[in-house]
């Protein structure tokens, strides 16, 4: 003897077929416009990036234009003090070079730092990297021991 299936029994499944792929349709949404928000965040971050890259360019650019100008100088001192007078408007000039930070988005900041040789007039890339706000502090507080036994002689 065959049973057949009543027509309420097929109209229960069809139902909980519907509401199943309509909870996973939900589900497939929502993830979609996660993936979406994720992409415009990174896109964001990715453009902010390249803008302070630009700049760190400008940067490298605006140094090699000083070399430059500053290369019909004979004197060699004279020649240094210009140089130096030059990039104190644009970075922070240090013994050993000249750096810049260029804020990025959200505390982080790209840091350029360039090794200068005046005795040889001229200079090369030391440092190009993104630094976050703890990288920021820890560069800061970072200091350099003097050789001494614990810092005490």
């Amino acid at each position: 003897m065959r049973r057949r299936m009543s027509a309420g029994c097929s109209c229960l499944l069809l139902i909980f077929a519907v509401m199943i792929m309509g909870i996973f349709g939900m589900f497939v949404w929502d993830e979609s416009r996660g993936e979406e928000e994720m992409a415009k965040s990174t896109g964001e971050a990715v453009r902010q990036y390249y803008k302070a890259d630009g700049a760190g360019e400008e940067f490298v650019a605006f140094v090699d234009r000083i070399f430059q100008e500053a290369d019909w100088m004979d004197d060699p001192e004279e020649w240094k003090r210009q140089v130096t007078r030059e990039l104190k408007s644009k970075g922070q000039v240090e013994p050993e070079g000249v750096s810049t930070k260029i804020p990025i988005k959200e505390g982080k900041v790209l840091l350029v730092e360039l090794h200068t040789d005046l005795e040889e007039r001229t200079f090369s890339v030391k440092t190009w990297k993104v630094l976050t706000e703890e990288e920021q502090k820890e560069e800061k507080r970072m200091e350099v021991w003097d050789g001494s036994l614990f810092g005490l002689e």
